[in-house]
């Protein structure tokens, strides 16, 4: 408006200027009034003023009004209360009304901060939030924080201190047991509270750290009194092992395969009585550990693998030493067994490579199998007398030089040896060795004189003892075990007294200088065992008593020089086992007797020298078995008994000499087996027995001296190539009709039989 009103007067002054120049003081004025403009609150005003409105000449200038400003009023505030709104204070001009400060509106609470509530590892946190501070309305929510993660570079939260151990109460509720961790990130030295919530920590629970690999160190408190199954199985980690005197019990598993556990460590005044299965199995840089006194037995599998264990300290409280204890402890060189110690288990140091030196204690009764097996290392044994049995490969592969006992040859005959390994004469397997020598009562036995107090030798007695050479067994022995004398390789005679009714499997067997077996006339032996004389290598003869029935499988096996075996006319032998005389070079003729039922396959086989087998009238055999004569380049002729049903396959095979094959009279045979004349190449003729209806494949091949045959009407079938190679074959003398010889299957491969001149309705001569 100011600005208006200087514009109206400087052209009021400038119509003046123009009027007078232009009137020249000659107009006629016309005067002409120009009104006031008041001035307001905010803008200026002018006076009133005259001009001429012809010349525009000014009578009366306008003069500037300056503004008159506002006349401020307050205007009150108005309190808020919780159910209303209020304003705040203003003002406004009392002339003009312009508002010159607005009022606001208040709310209706009076709000106040709620402060926030950071987040910690245990408790979620809270945003800031306003509430009122008359009435308590929440105006602006708090927004929930969620918990921080614990953050355990060690054991302990670096943000909160907190453990990362896990607590739960005993069984009793008289005590916690740390059952477990929040983490397996945390590494390093752990030690764990005596209590917890104001109870002692009583038990590191099962799988409580199992496969923590940070763990290095732990300190358990004196508190703890069980160490539960797995409590730090697989915890690669852990170096040492401090275990309080309260704890009694140390679970299976505990510490296995903690494989850079060197030391542990038990103190003097341990109540520990119990170190359960596998405990320290497999800790594979535990180089020593000294059992507490209160340990009364050394469990299954404790110390198995622990491939640096050089020494361990056993208390005089064990009474037992588990299966596989300490096997594979290849460094273990020694070991003091208690005397307490009553038995000693299966595989208990099984593959102690570095063990060169044990003393059993006199009161262990039983040495359990493979209990020493592989003990590559040991040189001598000392075996108290208290021990009556020893188990399946106790002393395996051990290369003993010396083995003592103490008590006498009686209660050695006595003890129960449950195979060759477990003898530590045994010289079982591929393995070279120097075993054998045995001292009785420390003197190196050569010859052995066994009381008549004693019933029999039980199995492996003597087995591989090389410096025995001669025996006397007393009348009042009725067994001789199982390999009891086997691989005695300086045994030259023996004398089987009349008591003894049965020599067990290879009880002779590889005595290579045995040249005598002496049977008494009264014998009352009724079997000879498989394999009981096999490779009796120096051999010439032996009698078989009349009372043996059965002579076992290979019993005679590779007997190279026995020349003579002689079965009495009363012999009451049944059976022959598989290969009882095979490989008997020597062996010129043998004569079986009437009672002999069934004998094995291969029974003489490759018994080249064999000339003559005589089989009586009477004889009682079925069969002649698979292979029985095969390779028997020297037998010229057979009787095989009217009693025989089948010939097995191969059984004459390769039988160079035989001439001659002749059937009883009213022959039973119905089957030649395969290749059971196979090569017999000086046979010229055979008759066959009219009750055969089945003659095998190949049975009469490469008989190339055969000239004629004679074959009954019984025959239905002849199979492939059963004359095949048979070129001297020129005579078939058939006893039916050719009608009845046409109807006959001849299989390809016998052109040789059905390009001979073919005898019908042939008669046999009577004998």
């Amino acid at each position: 408006m100011k600005k208006l009103t200087t514009i109206l007067i400087l052209a009021l002054l400038l119509v003046v200027a123009l009027t007078t120049v232009a009137c020249n003081d000659k107009c006629d004025h016309n005067i002409v009034i120009d009104p006031a403009v008041p001035a307001t609150c905010t803008t200026t005003g002018i006076t009133e003023g005259q001009h001429c409105d012809v010349c525009f000449k000014v009578f009366k200038a306008p003069e500037e009004i300056a503004s008159l400003g506002h006349t401020e009023v307050i205007d009150e505030a108005v309190p808020s209360t919780c159910t209303t709104t209020g304003l705040t204070e203003g003002k406004h001009c009392s002339i003009c009304d312009e508002i010159l400060v607005a009022q606001e509106v208040t709310e209706m609470h009076t709000p106040v901060t709620t402060p926030a509530v950071p987040a910690t590892c245990a408790e979620i946190g809270l945003t800031s939030g306003k509430h009122c501070s008359v009435c308590g309305e929440i105006i602006e929510d708090q927004n929930v924080i969620p918990t921080i993660p614990h953050k355990f570079e060690t054991f302990n939260c670096s943000r909160c201190n907190a453990s990362c151990l896990g607590y739960k109460l005993n069984a009793t509720a008289d005590g916690y047991v740390v059952y477990g961790i929040e983490t397996v990130t945390a590494s390093g030295v752990l030690t764990i509270p005596d209590t917890y919530n104001d109870l002692p920590v009583t038990a590191i629970g099962n799988e409580a750290f199992e496969g923590w690999t940070g763990l290095e160190v732990i300190h358990i408190p004196d508190s703890v009194i069980i160490i539960g199954d797995d409590a730090f199985n697989g915890c690669e980690n852990l170096k040492f092992i401090d275990i309080p005197d309260n704890v009694t019990t140390i679970g299976s598993h505990a510490f296995d395969s903690c494989t850079n556990l060197s030391i542990v460590i038990f103190g003097e005044n341990s109540q520990l009585t119990t170190i359960y299965w596998r405990a320290f199995e497999n800790c594979s840089s535990l180089i020593s550990i000294d059992i507490p006194d209160g340990v009364t037995s050394i469990d299954s599998y404790t110390f198995q693998d622990c491939s640096s264990l050089t020494s361990i300290e056993i208390p005089d409280s064990v009474t037992s030493i588990g299966e596989d204890a300490f096997a594979h402890c290849t460094s273990l060189t020694s070991i003091d067994i208690p005397d307490g110690v009553t038995s000693i288990g299966t595989n208990a140091f099984h593959s102690c490579y570095s063990l060169t030196d044990i003393v059993i204690p006199d009161n262990v009764t039983t040495i359990g199998e493979r209990a020493f097996c592989n003990c590559t290392s040991l040189k001598s044994i000392t075996i108290p007398d208290s021990v009556t049995t020893i188990g399946e490969d106790a002393f395996f592969h051990c290369d003993f030089r010396k083995v003592y006992y103490k008590g006498t040859i009686e209660q050695w005959c006595g003890i129960m040896f449950e195979s060759a390994g477990a003898n530590p004469l045994s010289s079982s397997g591929d393995w070279s060795h120097t075993a054998g020598y045995l001292y009785i009562k420390d003197e190196l036995l050569t010859r052995a004189v066994i009381s008549n107090t004693i019933t029999q030798i039980n199995n492996y007695a003597f087995y591989g003892c090389d410096s025995l050479k001669s025996i006397t067994i007393p009348d009042s022995v009725t067994t001789i075990g199982q390999e009891a004398f086997s691989e005695c390789s300086s045994l030259e005679s023996i004398t089987i007294s009349d008591s003894v009714t049965t020599i067990g499997q290879e009880a002779f067997s590889g005595c290579g200088s045995l040249t005598s077996v002496t049977f008494g006339t009264d014998s009352q032996l009724t079997a000879i065992g498989a394999r009981a004389f096999s490779s009796c290598s120096l051999m010439k003869s032996i009698t078989i008593p009349d009372s043996v029935t059965t002579i076992g499988e290979r019993a005679f096996y590779n007997c190279i020089m026995l020349t003579s075996v002689t079965l009495r006319e009363n012999s009451q032998l049944t059976t022959i086992g598989e290969r009882a005389f095979s490989n008997c070079d020597r062996l010129t003729s043998i004569t079986i007797p009437d009672s002999v039922t069934t004998i094995g396959e291969r029974a003489f086989s490759s018994c080249d020298s064999l000339t003559s087998v005589t089989l009586g009238e009477n004889s009682q055999l079925t069969a002649i078995g698979q292979e029985l004569f095969i390779h028997c380049h020297s037998l010229t002729s057979i009787v095989i008994p009217e009693t025989v049903t089948s010939i097995g396959s191969e059984a004459f095979q390769y039988c160079r000499s035989l001439t001659s094959v002749t059937f009883g009279e009213n022959s039973q045979l119905t089957t030649i087996g395969n290749y059971a004349f196979y090569g017999c190449d000086s046979l010229t003729s055979i008759t066959i027995p009219d009750s055969v209806t089945t003659i095998g494949y190949q049975a009469f091949a490469d008989c190339t001296s055969l000239t004629s045959i004679i074959v009954p009407d019984s025959v239905t079938t002849i199979v492939e190539y059963t004359f095949w190679l048979c070129p001297s074959l020129v005579d078939v003398y058939y006893e039916g009709t050719e009608e009845e010889w046409n109807a006959i299957a001849i299989a390809d491969g016998n052109e040789n039989l059905t390009n001979a001149t073919i005898h019908f309705n042939y008669v046999p001569e009577e004998n």
